[in-house]
């Protein structure tokens, strides 16, 4: 089962999200069509693909944002964050809530790349980055608290990156002695350690509904 969802998933979402942004596409050819051809646009089926999308739309949200364990749409964590900026309104709404979903289920593991996401050049990826953690914040107190520690050492950690070396510096430097890291951290961090162990999730062996909902992707690996 775990190869199964590892593969399937992301290339469900795929097709999710690029029959949304065609529609999108087909859309403005339809505007820009001569009026002498607007009797003739039926050829992009653009009432049909919108009826289609709201269909699609309703069935993504109902099992990927609700019915189904949130480490299912984790396999494509890095996919859903990478199309946050689709273009059609209604499967953006329903993408960030399974955005949402994850994140709140698993903040210590999905932050390190949603937080990445708020300093994206992009302005549409980067305000819907902002939004997105605005809304993990207020659902729960605790939650809050973790993302403002993340928050606090994305924020450190890129004062590092800015920082000028000493044009005699050699050898190898430490974050606490050389670059005074501890001093720009104003909390700890909550999030788990960035490395594949402690961020890769353990998906079900076995096929069947007991074994989706008794799965536990990360066990007690929280470092």
């Amino acid at each position: 089962l775990n190869v199964i969802l590892a593969c399937t998933v992301p290339k469900v979402i795929t097709l999710w999200l690029d029959f949304g942004q065609d529609l999108v596409k087909r859309k403005k050819e339809k505007e820009n069509l001569p009026k002498r051809r607007s009797a003739h646009a039926s050829y992009l089926h653009i009432e049909d693909r919108t009826k289609y999308l709201h269909m699609i739309n309703s069935q993504v949200d109902k099992y990927l944002a609700k019915k189904l364990p949130a480490y299912v749409s984790y396999t494509a964590w890095a996919q859903l964050l990478s199309r946050i900026d689709v273009p059609e309104e209604s499967t953006s709404v329903v993408l960030e809530k399974i955005i949402c979903s994850v994140a709140t289920r698993y903040p210590r593991q999905t932050l390190w790349s949603l937080l990445a996401l708020t300093k994206s050049n992009s302005p549409e990826k980067k305000n819907n980055g902002i939004r997105v953690i605005r809304t993990i914040k207020g659902t729960k107190s605790n939650l809050s608290e973790i993302v403002s520690s993340g928050e606090s050492m994305a924020n450190s950690l890129l004062q590092v990156c800015q920082m000028p070396l000493p044009p005699t510096a050699k050898g190898y430097k430490t974050l606490s002695k050389d670059f005074q890291f501890m001093k720009l951290l104003d909390r700890s961090c909550q999030l788990s350690v960035p490395v594949q162990k402690t961020l890769v999730a353990n998906l079900p062996s076995a096929a069947g509904n007991e074994a989706m909902r008794t799965n536990n992707p990360y066990g007690n690996r929280i470092i």
